[in-house]
């Protein structure tokens, strides 16, 4: 199991995301944020996709996450997230 930590700007770019959402889409994107979270904690690499620098890339509708995995520290770091 790996504790999912969030950059802070990515973060921020998130809370954007919500702020500029109407009502269905803030819905959509809190169910999304929950569900990364809980999928990414669990196995995170076999979930995903390899970018480089040991970057990764995971989709759950409507969001997707650009993190990277520290297999050491069992630590997932969400570096970007954007609405699709």
């Amino acid at each position: 199991m790996s504790t999912i930590r969030w950059r802070r700007s990515a973060r921020d770019e998130l809370a954007m995301r919500w702020i500029d959402a109407d009502s269905a889409l803030r819905k959509a994107i809190t169910v999304a944020t929950h569900q990364i979270e809980k999928e990414l904690s669990k196995n995170p690499e076999s979930k995903s996709e390899s970018r480089p620098n040991d970057r990764r890339i995971f989709f759950h509708a409507p969001l997707g996450v650009l993190f990277k995995v520290y297999v050491d520290k069992a630590t997932v770091v969400i570096l970007h997230v954007w609405v699709y």
